[in-house]
């Protein structure tokens, strides 16, 4: 299989599998050309707008609260996804 142009697969964490409760901690990407090869990855951690925590959630994602404490904020990860997107011409 072959694909017709390059594709972003986006993988998010958050604090809480309810999208009501959890904040997003965290955004990785990899873009894949047409032959399922991998051209280029990104990855940030993102400070949460809450205090809310579920337990099991952070199990599964295995942030620390100190690589938390020093993430970016949300709109700055943001800004540098869409930079990230746009100099591998996804956007």
């Amino acid at each position: 299989m072959r694909l017709p142009h390059n594709i972003v697969c986006i993988d998010i964490e958050t604090t809480d599998p309810d999208k009501k409760l959890g904040d997003i901690i965290q955004i990785g990407a990899v873009i894949v050309n047409p032959e399922f090869k991998i051209i280029d990855t990104f990855s940030v951690y993102i400070k949460p707008l809450t205090a809310h925590r579920n337990p099991r959630a952070m199990s599964v994602n295995g942030i620390s609260e100190e690589t938390l404490s020093t993430a970016y904020s949300l709109e700055q990860a943001l800004i540098l996804f869409e930079n990230f997107c746009k100099d591998t011409r996804l956007l």
